[in-house]
């Protein structure tokens, strides 16, 4: 096995590895948000005090916005995912943000102009196909040291498995 094939590798069971924290961290939240609940429900009902330790108050559950829901962001994340395909294989490397995005504008005007902040708009859909795993992102010096963000494909683009995350209606 190559250097590169090692490196590859490695990745993917990170990635698989996180992918499963993050899951594992999603359920136990949900459930320690249910249990708190409860526990608060079943006190309006019967009075008891609790240990000083115990603390029941819960944040309000995170709401997916329309755009995160939309079909429309779904197509976004397949011409953001165009894009940085055809600049990577255009340059034989990885690309730097910056470059995706106004390639994207530049593609793509009358999307960019229809969208409030491009910018941002196309940084989101990025970092979902990170984590999906279609793209992976590096930290890459500047001349003057800083690092940039670049990316590259990812091994489910590379061995052809990326299916893109479904939109919910």
């Amino acid at each position: 096995m190559t250097a590169t094939e090692s490196v590859r590798v490695n990745v993917e069971r990170l990635q698989e590895y996180n992918a499963l924290l993050i899951a594992e961290n999603t359920a136990l939240k949900a459930r320690a948000f249910l249990l708190s609940r409860t526990i608060a429900s079943a006190l309006a009902h019967w009075p008891l005090e609790l240990p000083p330790t115990l603390d029941l108050v819960t944040p309000n559950p995170e709401r997916e916005s329309w755009t995160e829901k939309s079909k429309r962001m779904q197509g976004f994340r397949s011409l953001v995912l165009r894009v940085t395909l055809q600049l990577i294989k255009r340059d034989q490397a990885a690309v730097p943000h910056n470059a995706i995005v106004a390639e994207f504008k530049r593609r793509y005007p009358s999307t960019a102009r229809g969208t409030g902040d491009i910018g941002e708009t196309v940084s989101r859909r990025i970092r979902e196909l990170v984590e999906d795993g279609a793209l992976v992102a590096t930290d890459v010096p500047d001349a003057h040291g800083k690092a940039v963000r670049h990316f590259f494909i990812g091994p489910k683009v590379a061995d052809g498995t990326y299916a893109p995350q479904e939109a919910t209606p």
